[in-house]
């Protein structure tokens, strides 16, 4: 973003706190500025949060449901919902959609999925979210849970679908990891950890999150290229022939950094 696109973001929310100017007010220059798709599309997630932010911190932690809907919902939203180009954002907490396809019993279901509807219907599925509350967060073994349940849902997407790549989305408090799953050859799953972003807890704190659009940036260009259909269909498992599958285990490559990081794995452990 340029340096006036920051410098209004600070100034918006200076108004805000001090009861300059009302909310509402304040989110149109903001979606209202001159940029680029991804950057107009940033712009937009810090808006949401200029109307939705607490104008200061609040010292108790929020439980999950009012974690999503106050703070990471606004700013995912602002991202990846975008209604125009039938791509959807959806608090789902239901059965996948590759699951519900072949009527597969286990219960799966994800938090959160980014979803293309095809005419009336839902149809391709380029991204699933877990979340877990703060509180939640000290219990590394479901984190770590969760971050396999995500693989789990990309790859079963990424067989159906054959995506280039498909997002994953970690949730833990106001932190939010960016995964993307990736089939660099057959059977070779691997999953890299893109970036990850703190939801700031109040408008004081809005500008900081302004300052850096890098990592917001990366994100959204890694989706609009990966989480497309793949060219080269000849590297996936086709999910309904059972002898394929059982022809040769498939792959989930996690980063070792990254998998030590979600169980805090030390020395003294």
């Amino acid at each position: 973003m340029s340096t006036d696109a920051v410098r209004t973001t600070s100034k918006l929310s200076d108004k805000v706190t001090r009861d300059d100017m009302d909310r509402r007010q304040a989110e149109l220059p903001l979606k209202s500025l001159d940029l680029g798709k991804n950057e107009s599309k940033f712009a937009k997630a810090l808006a949401n949060l200029l109307v939705k932010l607490p104008k200061f911190a609040i010292e108790e932690e929020a439980n999950e449901s009012e974690l999503c809907t106050r703070y990471i919902e606004p700013f995912l939203a602002g991202l990846f919902d975008d209604p125009d180009r039938d791509v959807f954002l959806r608090w789902t907490n239901e059965t996948t959609l590759e699951f519900k396809r072949n009527d597969d019993d286990t219960d799966r279901r994800p938090d959160m999925t980014i979803t293309r509807t095809c005419g009336v219907k839902w149809g391709t599925t380029c991204g699933y979210g877990e979340a877990k509350s703060a509180a939640s967060g000290a219990d590394h073994h479901a984190v770590c849970l969760d971050l396999m349940r995500l693989a789990v849902f990309a790859k079963d997407a990424m067989d159906e679908q054959r995506f280039e790549g498909i997002l994953g989305i970690q949730i833990v408090g106001r932190m939010i990891k960016f995964y993307v799953l990736l089939l660099p050859a057959r059977k070779l799953y691997t999953m890299l950890q893109l970036s990850e972003i703190k939801v700031p807890s109040c408008l004081r704190s809005l500008h900081q999150l302004a300052t850096d659009p890098t990592k917001v940036l990366k994100i959204l260009d890694v989706f609009d290229r990966l989480c497309v259909p793949a060219k080269d269909r000849q590297l996936f498992l086709d999910p309904r022939n059972p002898r394929q599958i059982h022809a040769g285990a498939a792959t989930v490559v996690v980063d070792i950094d990254t998998l030590k990081t979600v169980m805090n794995i030390s020395r003294t452990s």
